[in-house]
């Protein structure tokens, strides 16, 4: 349950909420250093448990290339231009890897503990995705995020923007239907609305990489699965159709993938009104031989003193260009 909590925390800490980001911004910090915590803790007891026995690990190459990530981040602290930022990036980035390096050995040498620590992942995703549900609910303007130029607005509940929560539903998509493969009745009814909660909120926010990365981790997911290989090419077809179909639905029922709610006008139409002023004054600029708009103020040249004109023009002047005419 600390591992959800990281997520559901790191979440609200980029949320597009005040109240939820002042929480989560403190929060993910401490949440991580208790998790590094555990997992360091966890990694120690199962060393003394083994009692002299060879553990059994995963491939540690993957670490050193972290590691080696991770020395580069402190080192160039030395040339940043904020190098307190920079040191802070690097010390949240080796918590990270602390906390998953210990729990990613220890749920080697405990496989039943991986389980667990991937049942986190959508979990966690679930709650987020419900608090967005929450959210639109009480304040859809809000939770909505408005479009411009005369298109609708994408749904993007409590996160930062339409693509931040529909991230973490694609890498928890393939978990959660995993979960839907075995185990008690219950616990596959549960997993199968929670997939497709995760996938309802991938397609409603818009989100075509989330969406495309959620439907390659499936087949990712499809295709490892410990079986024959006809009856994986069978489910992986299955998860296709399924896949595409049910957008092909919500597409054809919504108007379109990211245009699932109307722009609030209140914001749309100043922010439409701007963006089009903007594009339409930098082409005009960009276009050679066009002057400026007539609204555009004509700045004037600043008044130099001869002290500082006399000797520019005659350097200028030995170059056989005039300097009277470069300084107007």
């Amino acid at each position: 349950m600390v591992l959800a909590g990281v997520i559901v925390l790191a979440v609200f800490g980029s949320s597009s909420i005040d109240g939820l980001r002042s929480i989560g911004s403190p929060g993910r910090w401490a949440a991580l250093v208790v998790l590094a915590g555990i997992g360091v803790v966890a990694l120690v007891a199962v060393v003394r448990g083994s009692q002299g026995m060879p553990l059994r690990l995963p491939d540690l190459r993957p670490y050193w290339l972290i590691l080696i990530l991770l020395g580069l981040m402190l080192v160039s602290a030395a040339w940043s231009v904020d190098a307190a930022f920079t040191v802070k990036r690097a010390v949240s980035f080796g918590l990270v890897v602390a906390a998953t390096g210990a729990l990613g050995i220890v749920a080697a040498a405990r496989p039943a503990l991986l389980g667990r620590l991937l049942a986190a992942i959508p979990t966690a995703a679930v709650l987020v995705c419900c608090a967005g549900i929450a959210f639109l609910i009480v304040d859809p303007a809000s939770a909505n995020q408005a479009g411009i130029s005369g298109s609708l607005g994408r749904f993007r509940g409590i996160g930062e923007n339409p693509n931040t929560v529909p991230i973490l539903c694609a890498i928890a998509l393939p978990l959660a239907a995993r979960a839907c493969l075995g185990g008690p009745r219950a616990r596959r009814l549960v997993a199968a609305l929670a997939t497709l909660l995760l996938y309802g909120q991938i397609v409603y926010s818009g989100a075509r990489g989330a969406f495309l990365g959620g439907l390659v981790g499936l087949l990712v997911s499809t295709l490892l699965w410990p079986t024959s290989w006809r009856r994986r090419a069978v489910v992986a077809v299955a998860v296709l159709a399924a896949y595409v179909g049910l957008f092909a639905v919500a597409y054809k029922a919504g108007g379109g993938i990211g245009q699932s709610a109307a722009p609030a006008p209140a914001v749309a139409g100043p922010v439409a009104a701007a963006v089009t002023a903007q594009s339409r004054f930098h082409r005009r600029v960009a276009t050679v031989g066009t002057p400026p708009p007539a609204s555009v103020p004509t700045i004037p040249p600043l008044p130099l003193s001869p002290a500082f004109t006399g000797p520019l023009e005659e350097e200028l002047g030995r170059g056989g260009t005039s300097g009277r005419s470069l300084l107007g």
